[in-house]
């Protein structure tokens, strides 16, 4: 049986699974220099794709001379600024072409990258049996991303304050003045009532306890949204209009 347990070293709580995805066109005549994009000798490089707050790309090393397709997952800069929450992301990705996946955990800086030169063998991606290259001959990759967050957990708790307040006025139970308006009573808390509504809080501070307060000419149904306002700051939802 199990004893004790401990964790050792940082906790770690990780972000949901997201996906990016880089179509790489007429893979057989890559490398080509691309519209979109950009390429550096036999590597090719998908626009700027934007993950978990972070900016990333897709690179592709491929050539007609190379056995093996090389494909990583790189962190750039955005410029602006605006992403970049942190200089070092702890990153899992999962890089997958068709069935072929490769995981990597890595500790992302800037321009840092994961993946690997020998991904697969270029002549399986290009025997369309194998089923890696699309209909028109583009390459998909898809990367899953997960990035760790070593940011305290806050909790926050609910605002409550006018929902309890509205169960005092709808309970009664709570409360130290009774008006009555027409047929129906309604027992409220002096003090929230003084804060309020001024000329009510009067009404109920010049009667002795336990007195019930008449209110005359006013209809039952909008003295009620009245409390409702003054407790709440808020109309009922199902107050019409007219």
């Amino acid at each position: 049986k199990i004893v004790a347990t401990a964790d050792i070293g940082p906790s770690e709580i990780l972000s949901e699974v997201h996906t990016i995805v880089a179509t790489f066109h007429d893979f057989c005549n890559l490398p080509y220099a691309p519209i979109n994009g950009s390429r550096e000798g036999n590597l090719v490089a998908s626009p700027v794709l934007l993950c978990h707050g972070h900016q990333w790309k897709v690179r592709l090393k491929t050539s007609p001379t190379n056995a093996h397709i090389g494909i990583y997952l790189q962190r750039v800069r955005n410029e602006s600024k605006m992403s970049d929450r942190k200089e070092n992301v702890q990153t899992t990705c999962s890089i997958r072409v068709g069935r072929q996946i490769r995981t990597y955990k890595t500790l992302f800086s800037f321009n840092t990258q994961a993946g690997c030169d020998n991904f697969l063998p270029r002549n399986q991606v290009l025997e369309r049996a194998n089923g890696f290259l699309q209909e028109n001959g583009s390459l998909k990759v898809e990367v899953d991303i997960q990035v760790f967050d070593d940011t305290p957990v806050v909790w926050i708790p609910r605002k409550r304050l006018r929902f309890d307040l509205l169960e005092s006025l709808e309970s009664g139970n709570e409360g130290d003045a009774c008006f009555k308006v027409g047929e129906k009573t309604f027992t409220v808390m002096k003090h929230l009532i003084s804060r309020r509504a001024r000329a009510l809080g009067d009404m109920a501070a010049s009667q002795p306890p336990g007195s019930v307060i008449p209110i005359d000419n006013v209809n039952p149904e909008v003295f009620g949204v009245l409390l409702h306002f003054i407790y709440t700051d808020e109309t009922p939802e199902t107050t019409d209009p007219r």
